[in-house]
């Protein structure tokens, strides 16, 4: 017989649990939250905006509460609480961001030349060489934005000074660094294999040099050449060192006679002195080897002293005769001012118009017969007022190179004909590019490829040097559209002005 209890307690229990999953399916039905994007799409602006701001740096309070309430909110999300709950926290954390971006771009003015410094010891990587003093520096940056949230603004100014001497000391560091990294690690290991023993002198002249190099980026951290030069030589003084104590202790462990290392010396000594012509003796010692040697050297400077003179000399000879033809071709301006005056005197219209008629008919033919010399796919003439262009389409350089292929060889040698056709007139190679890459890249490549054409013609015809000018107008001329690649091929061109 079951106790009187039990008949109550079970329909009791019954209806308790009824009544609890009764009210969660009225929960879920009635209290649904909104999806996540449309409740956070507010807070989620905001705090992708303070990070951009950097306001975990320069507004640490604010931003540090705003993320205590968006995790908090996101963490009622993610249980299915009510949107309520899930409010409660999401506004705070939205207005403490905002608070947060305000206080970062008031830090940005107040903070400028520390966060300067900071940026400048970033990019000199100072951070991996003087870590000690980077973790003071962000401490003290930390502490002036706190102060600076705080309202105390006189206080966080020289907590930001503060940073960025600290930060320009870490700059330093990097620079130094990246230009005595390699002369640091071979001065470490000379500790190691003993050079202070065997090779001191060389050492501490690389010692020397480093201290110097280091001395001197602290007075011009941003003029590093001569700082450049000095590491390099300290780099090659380590290295030295640790060679020379290498030889020194070998020559002691294997107890190897000195006559051996002096006959090394003389063998390297003698391969000099045959490569001079001059095989050389030993058995009075080295010094009469070694003048010898330094003698042959100096004739062999001497000579290029000597024929330094004669390529100058030729060259004074050589603008002797530019003066000469620049004097020609003053006569040969006169004689046309002349023919000209003889024009203008002819009486009758009608002699003057078939005069016109004549040039202009043997004008036409020289054209007619450089038209023929080039093919449809090599090249076309082009009248300019006087002057005359001839557009090789057929001459192609390779990408990025003013080296001429030699299978358009033939093509050049087709100038000299056309050339000949004006034997006064004044030539000028004009390279050209398309739009593709920098307008400094194509200026000097367009340069290039023309100072190359007109080499080439110089090497390989009679004409005169000072008729033929190069020059590189880049991607400034194009004559198709540079939007599509059979534009861009047209306007990859070299151009060959006549000029009458």
């Amino acid at each position: 017989m079951k106790p009187p209890y039990f008949k109550i307690a079970v329909p009791v229990l019954f209806f308790v649990v009824s009544l609890f999953f009764m009210r969660h399916t009225a929960f879920s039905a009635d209290d649904s939250l909104p999806a996540r994007d449309l409740l956070f799409k507010t807070v989620d602006q905001l705090m992708k905006t303070a990070k951009e701001k950097q306001a975990d740096i320069y507004a640490p309070k604010a931003f540090k509460q705003a993320l205590k309430n968006y995790n908090k909110a996101e963490d009622r999300y993610q249980k299915n609480k009510p949107e309520s709950e899930v409010e409660k926290y999401i506004q705070p954390a939205s207005e403490n961001f905002q608070k947060a971006i305000d206080a970062a771009e008031a830090a940005s003015v107040v903070f400028n030349k520390t966060i300067l410094s900071r940026h400048d010891a970033i990019q000199a990587n100072g951070r991996a060489f003087d870590p000690e003093n980077w973790d003071k520096a962000e401490k003290k940056l930390a502490s002036a934005a706190e102060l600076l949230e705080g309202g105390h603004t006189n206080g966080s100014k020289k907590k930001a000074k503060d940073a960025e001497n600290l930060y320009r000391k870490v700059e330093l560091k990097g620079i130094q660094g990246k230009l005595l990294k390699e002369t640091w690690t071979l001065l470490q290991r000379t500790k190691n294999v003993g050079v202070k023993k065997y090779a001191p002198i060389t050492l501490k002249k690389a010692e020397v040099l480093a201290a110097k190099s280091a001395s001197l980026l602290e007075l011009h951290r941003y003029d590093q050449k001569d700082a450049a030069q000095l590491a390099k030589q300290a780099e090659y003084e380590a290295g030295h060192s640790i060679y020379l104590s290498r030889k020194i202790k070998r020559l002691k462990k294997n107890d190897r006679p000195f006559e051996i290392l002096l006959l090394d010396t003389e063998k390297h000594l003698q391969r000099i002195a045959i490569n001079l012509d001059a095989p050389e003796e030993f058995n009075k010692g080295i010094d009469i080897p070694v003048n010898h040697i330094v003698a042959g050297i100096t004739a062999l400077k001497d000579e290029n002293t000597r024929l330094a003179g004669v390529l100058k000399s030729e060259r004074s000879e050589l603008l002797t005769i530019t003066d000469k033809k620049n004097y020609e071709i003053v006569g040969l301006r006169e004689q046309n001012h002349l023919l000209e005056e003889q024009l203008n005197r002819l009486a009758s219209t009608r002699e003057k118009l078939e005069l016109k008629v004549m040039e202009q008919k043997k004008y036409d033919e020289k054209i007619a017969r450089i038209n023929a010399l080039f093919s449809t796919t090599e090249g076309r003439t082009f009248i300019e007022g006087k002057n005359v262009i001839i557009r090789l389409f057929g001459l192609n350089f390779p990408s990025g190179k003013s080296i001429i292929p030699p299978r358009y060889f033939p093509l050049l040698s087709k100038l000299k004909s056309a050339f000949s056709e004006f034997p006064n007139s004044m030539i000028t190679i004009e390279g050209h590019t398309d739009a593709v890459g920098s307008k400094e890249i194509n200026q000097r490549l367009s340069n290039a490829r023309a100072q190359a054409v007109r080499q080439y013609i110089i090497a390989n015809s009679n004409i005169s040097w000072d008729r033929i000018n190069a020059v590189g107008f880049g991607e400034s001329r194009p004559v198709a559209s540079n939007e599509t690649v059979a534009g861009q091929k047209k306007n990859r061109r070299i151009d060959v002005l006549i000029q009458n």
